[in-house]
């Protein structure tokens, strides 16, 4: 599964419109990431107006819609409707959510070393997760993902904060998330569409 990460407010500017022609650029078959909470010191939030205008031009166009969460107010915007899984940041200050999302929910949460996973999957064994191996800035170098986790862990999932495409392309997870889109601060090291055809054509 390919994820992309649309950002939140700053990288949309809260714009239906700009959205739902960046969602146009998306291959079927791919799922569409936001970024919900209710405050930041300094990135500023993603309505959940706009977030639901998404989700149902992601219902329409047959691209499912989703969301990071970042607080108990964007899990509740999460429960109105009905999306793929919810995703958890890498930060101990967020895993504290994954017993706040629903039982049913599928979660997929990222995580910055392999025993922190077995750490989290030991705490909620009673949560359906899966996880991303993640290193947390930006550029991320693949040496940083390689020496922080196994191959094993690398081929399950990756929030991929490299440049390239090199280290899908070397380990093929199962799930994979990059950022995508022109603005925001996120935009610089995002996947371009060329990239992305280029992943999918391969895969």
């Amino acid at each position: 599964m390919i994820c992309l990460d649309f950002g939140q407010g700053d990288s949309t500017k809260n714009d239906p419109t700009y959205i739902k022609n960046l969602m146009d650029t998306v291959p079927q078959g791919v799922v569409i990431k936001f970024q919900l909470f209710v405050n930041h010191p300094v990135l500023t939030a993603l309505k959940p107006s706009v977030f639901y205008q998404a989700w149902v031009h992601g219902q329409q166009t047959g691209k499912p819609v989703t969301a990071s969460v970042f607080d108990e107010a964007s899990i509740n915007v999460m429960r109105q409707v009905q999306v793929p899984f919810y995703k958890i940041a890498s930060h101990e200050k967020w895993y504290p959510l994954i017993d706040k999302c629903p039982d049913y929910a599928p979660i997929i949460v990222s995580v910055d070393s392999h025993v922190r996973m077995l750490q989290l999957a030991t705490e909620n064994m009673t949560k359906h997760m899966a996880f991303m191996c993640c290193v947390s800035k930006y550029p991320a170098e693949m040496e940083e993902y390689e020496r922080l986790f196994t191959p094993m862990m690398l081929a399950q999932g990756i929030s991929d904060h490299t440049t390239s495409t090199e280290l899908y392309e070397k380990y093929r997870p199962i799930l994979w998330e990059r950022h995508y889109g022109d603005r925001g601060p996120d935009a610089e090291h995002a996947i371009t569409r060329e990239e992305l055809l280029r992943v999918m054509d391969g895969s």
